[in-house]
C-alpha cells in the first residue's frame, strides 16, 4: 500500500526532469541548425478586395510539425518567422473557406503576393457591435434585411415586417405604427429629417440600399432629439469598409442605379444615383399610367481620431398620374421632391464629444387638381403647388461625468425655421379645407437634456425636452423616463413612460406639407411600455412587451371619415377628438449568423378614436379607428445553401380594418406570401448576385377601404422582380 504513491509520482518526476542527455527528438538537430527568415504577406477578401483582419495563419512542416502562427493586422498583413526550407501555410478560419499553400522559405526571406480568401457560405460579411436599444425600439442590421423576401433587396422595405407595423396597402409601404397615421412617424437619415422614406410606384427606398447600415424603428416613443412625435424611423448610413475605389451597380425590372466611393483628401467621397421606370414597364402590359422616380446621394466623410466631418447632399423626386393630357397637351401629373444638404462636425472635448449640425432643405409638392375629399385640405379646382424651405441648426454634447460612464449627460439645443409658399393655379372650390395661397413661416426652438445613471444591474435614463412654437406662441414640455434592469446575464426588464406634445402632422408623408394648414393647437400624448428581453441559445433573441398610448386634441382627418348626416356638414371640418391604443407585441429573432436567420413577430392591439358630437356637446363614443388592425403576424425566413444559393420566404397576415368610423363591420383579413431565390458568386475583384423576388406569390386579393356608398373591391396582384447587382 505504501509503494503505490511512489509509482504514481515517478512518471511525473521523469517528465519534469526532461529526457536523458543522449536522447534527441528526430529532426530536432536539423531544425536547430536551420537559419530563420521572415515570410510576409497580406490576406484580402475576394470580391470586395478588403483586408481580412484578425485571421490566423499557421505554418507547418510537410510532415505536420508546427512551426508557428500569426494574426493579420488592420491592413490584413502578417509576418511569420520560419526556418528556411519547405513549409505549409494553413488558413482555417470559420469566416472563410479553408486554404493551404506550400512555400519554400529562402534565407533572404519571402514576400508572398496578395492572398485572396473566399468568404465561407453563411459567414457574416462583417461583425458590428451596437449599443443597447432604448425601450420600444427595434434595430436590425441592413445586411440581414437585404435578403428578406418581398423587399426587392431594399432593406427599408423590411420595415413592414417588424412588430406593430401595418400598411395602407402592402405594395405601398407607408408604415402605420401602432395605429397612428403614416405621416405621424418622423423619419431621420443620419439625424437629418426627410418627409418620406419611399418612392411612389413599387415603393423603393429613397436612400441607396448599399449605404443603409442600420434601421431603428421607435414604436414606444421617439428619441428626445426628434420630439413632437411618438413614433420614428432612424436610418444610419455607413462608408464602405474597404480601402481604395469601391462601387456598386444595380439593374432590375423597374430601376437602375450605381454608386462609387473613392478616397479623397484624407477622407472618402461617395456618389450615387438611381432612376426608376415602373410606368414604362406597366405600359408594356397595357396599363396606361405614368410612374417614375429618381434619387441621388453625394457625401464626403473625413475622420482623424475622434474628430469627424460629414457633408451630405441627397434628395429624391417622384412623378405619377394617368396618361390623360391637359389643355396644353401635357399629362396631368402629381410631382413631389425633396433635397437636403447636411453638415456634421464631431469635436472631442476631453472625454466629452461635441456635435454641431446644420440641415438645409427644399421640398416641393405639385398637385394638378384635387376635388377628392380624401385629400382633405388639398381640394382645388385646378391644382396647386407647395414649396417649403428648411433651415435647422443644432448643437449637442455627450458628457460622461463619472469614469466608466456610470453617469453621463446628453445636451441638445436646436433651432428650426421653415417657410412654405403656396400657389393656386385657379380659383379654388369654396370651403374651409383649402390650400390658402401665400407664404407662411414657422419657427421652432428646442432644447433637451437627458442623463444616464447606472446603479448595479439597473440603467435609468430620465430626460426632458422643451419646444417653443411661434405664430401663435406655444410651448411643449415633454418628460421621459427609460429604465432597464438586467436579470442575470441574458435577461432584462425594460420600460418607458413619457409625454409628447406637438403640432398635428398631415396624415400622409408628402414633401412640403408636414404640419402645414392644420390647427395650431398641440396634441398631447401620454405613452408607456413595459417588456422583457431574453437572449436564447442557438443565436435566438426574444422580446415581449405591452404598451399603451392616449392622445388628446386631434383634429379630424381623411383617416377619420366624418359623416355630415350625423354631425352636420358645416361642423365636420372642425371636429376634434381623441385616440388611444393598447396592445402587446412579440418578436422572436435568430441573428444573421450561419446558414439560417429570420424572425417571427406578432402584435395584438386595439386602436380607438372618438370625435366631437355637437348633439352631445361633448366627445362622442369610442369607436374602432379606421387604422386599427387587431392582429399583425409576420414570419421571415432566409436559408443560405451551398454553392452561393439562398432561399427566402415571408408570410404577412393582417386582420381586417373597420369599414368606417360610423360604419358597422370590418374588411376581410389578408394573408400574403412572398418568395425569393438568389444566387451569389465571388470573383477576385467583384461580387455579383442575381435574384428573383415574388410578392404575393399566391395572388391573394387584398381588401381596400370602401367609400360610404360603394363596396370594397379586393386588389389582387402578383409582382415578380428580376434583378442583378455587382459590387467591387
Amino acid at each position: 500500500m505504501t509503494r503505490a504513491p511512489a509509482r504514481l509520482l515517478l512518471p511525473i518526476a521523469l517528465a519534469l526532469a526532461g529526457p536523458p542527455a543522449h536522447a534527441v527528438e528526430p529532426g530536432a538537430e536539423a531544425r536547430a541548425e536551420a537559419p530563420e527568415a521572415d515570410v510576409r504577406g497580406q490576406l484580402r477578401r475576394r470580391g470586395v478586395r478588403a483586408a481580412a483582419v484578425g485571421v490566423e495563419i499557421r505554418a507547418e512542416r510537410p510532415d505536420g510539425a508546427p512551426l508557428g502562427s500569426a494574426f493579420t493586422d488592420a491592413e490584413g498583413a502578417f509576418t511569420l518567422r520560419l526556418p528556411t526550407g519547405p513549409a505549409v501555410l494553413i488558413i482555417d478560419d470559420p469566416a472563410f473557406v479553408a486554404e493551404t499553400r506550400a512555400v519554400d522559405v529562402p534565407p533572404a526571406g519571402l514576400a508572398l503576393p496578395p492572398w485572396p480568401l473566399t468568404p465561407a457560405p453563411g459567414g457574416a460579411e462583417r461583425l458590428r457591435v451596437y449599443g443597447r436599444r432604448p425601450p420600444g425600439a427595434t434595430g436590425l442590421d441592413a445586411e440581414a434585411l437585404r435578403t428578406t423576401a418581398g423587399t426587392f433587396g431594399d432593406p427599408l422595405r423590411a420595415l413592414q415586417s417588424l412588430p406593430s407595423v401595418g400598411t395602407v396597402l402592402s405594395l405601398v409601404p407607408f408604415p402605420i405604427v401602432r395605429g397612428s397615421a403614416p405621416g405621424d412617424t418622423a423619419i431621420r437619415v443620419d439625424g437629418t429629417p426627410i418627409p418620406l422614406l419611399f418612392h411612389s410606384g413599387v415603393g423603393q427606398g429613397v436612400i441607396p440600399s448599399v449605404l443603409v447600415d442600420r434601421i431603428t424603428l421607435h414604436t414606444g416613443g421617439a428619441p428626445l432629439d426628434i420630439g413632437g412625435v411618438v413614433t420614428a424611423i432612424e436610418v444610419e448610413t455607413a462608408e464602405p469598409d474597404a480601402p481604395g475605389l469601391r462601387g456598386e451597380a444595380l439593374l432590375d425590372l423597374v430601376q437602375a442605379g450605381a454608386l462609387v466611393s473613392t478616397p479623397l483628401a484624407g477622407g472618402r467621397l461617395t456618389a450615387g444615383g438611381r432612376i426608376g421606370y415602373p410606368g414604362w414597364v406597366l405600359s408594356l402590359i397595357d396599363q396606361p399610367v405614368i410612374i417614375d422616380f429618381a434619387d441621388y446621394h453625394l457625401r464626403y466623410g473625413w475622420r482623424s481620431g475622434r474628430r469627424r466631418l460629414r457633408i451630405s447632399l441627397f434628395g429624391a423626386t417622384d412623378r405619377f398620374g394617368d396618361d390623360e393630357v391637359d389643355a396644353g397637351g401635357e399629362p396631368d401629373l402629381t410631382e413631389m421632391a425633396f433635397h437636403r444638404l447636411a453638415l456634421r462636425w464631431f469635436e472631442p472635448l476631453g472625454a466629452a464629444t461635441l456635435e454641431a449640425a446644420l440641415d438645409l432643405g427644399a421640398d416641393r409638392f405639385d398637385l394638378p387638381q384635387a376635388d377628392d375629399d380624401d385629400l382633405y385640405f388639398f381640394r382645388s379646382a385646378s391644382g396647386a403647388r407647395l414649396d417649403e424651405w428648411l433651415v435647422r441648426a443644432r448643437v449637442a454634447a455627450d458628457i460622461p461625468l463619472v469614469h466608466g460612464r456610470d453617469l453621463s449627460l446628453d445636451l441638445d439645443v436646436g433651432l428650426e425655421q421653415t417657410w412654405t409658399r403656396t400657389e393656386n393655379d385657379a380659383e379654388t372650390v369654396p370651403g374651409d379645407r383649402l390650400i390658402v395661397a401665400g407664404t407662411r413661416d414657422r419657427l421652432r426652438t428646442a432644447a433637451w437634456i437627458g442623463a444616464t445613471l447606472r446603479l448595479g444591474p439597473a440603467r435609468i435614463q430620465p430626460g426632458v425636452r422643451l419646444d417653443l412654437y411661434d405664430d401663435p406662441l406655444r410651448y411643449a414640455l415633454d418628460p421621459r423616463l427609460d429604465a432597464r434592469i438586467d436579470i442575470g446575464r441574458d435577461s432584462a426588464l425594460v420600460g418607458r413612460i413619457g409625454r409628447t406634445r406637438g403640432p398635428q402632422r398631415y396624415p400622409y408623408p408628402i414633401p412640403g406639407v408636414g404640419e402645414y394648414a392644420l390647427e395650431p393647437d398641440l396634441h398631447d400624448t401620454t405613452h408607456g411600455q413595459l417588456g422583457l428581453e431574453q437572449r436564447l441559445p442557438a443565436g435566438f433573441d426574444l422580446r415581449w412587451s405591452i404598451f399603451g398610448r392616449r392622445t388628446d386634441g386631434l383634429k379630424a382627418s381623411p383617416l377619420d371619415p366624418v359623416r355630415p348626416d350625423i354631425i352636420g356638414a358645416a361642423y365636420a371640418d372642425y371636429a376634434y377628438g381623441d385616440a388611444r391604443a393598447v396592445g402587446s407585441e412579440l418578436l422572436l429573432r435568430r441573428r444573421a449568423q450561419g446558414w439560417i436567420h429570420g424572425w417571427l413577430s406578432y402584435t395584438v392591439q386595439r386602436v380607438d378614436r372618438r370625435l366631437d358630437d355637437p348633439r352631445l356637446a361633448a366627445r362622442g363614443p369610442w369607436r374602432s379607428s379606421l387604422l386599427e388592425q387587431n392582429h399583425l403576424l409576420n414570419g421571415v425566413l432566409t436559408v443560405r445553401l451551398p454553392g452561393g444559393w439562398s432561399l427566402g420566404a415571408r408570410l404577412h397576415y393582417t386582420s381586417g380594418r373597420p369599414r368606417g368610423l360610423y360604419t358597422a363591420g370590418r374588411l376581410d383579413g389578408y394573408a400574403q406570401l412572398d418568395a425569393r431565390v438568389e444566387y451569389r458568386w465571388i470573383a477576385d475583384v467583384y461580387t455579383g448576385s442575381a435574384w428573383l423576388d415574388v410578392i404575393n406569390i399566391t395572388h391573394a386579393g387584398e381588401p381596400t377601404r370602401p367609400s360610404a356608398t360603394e363596396p370594397a373591391e379586393p386588389v389582387a396582384f402578383t409582382l415578380p422582380m428580376l434583378g442583378v447587382r455587382a459590387r467591387f
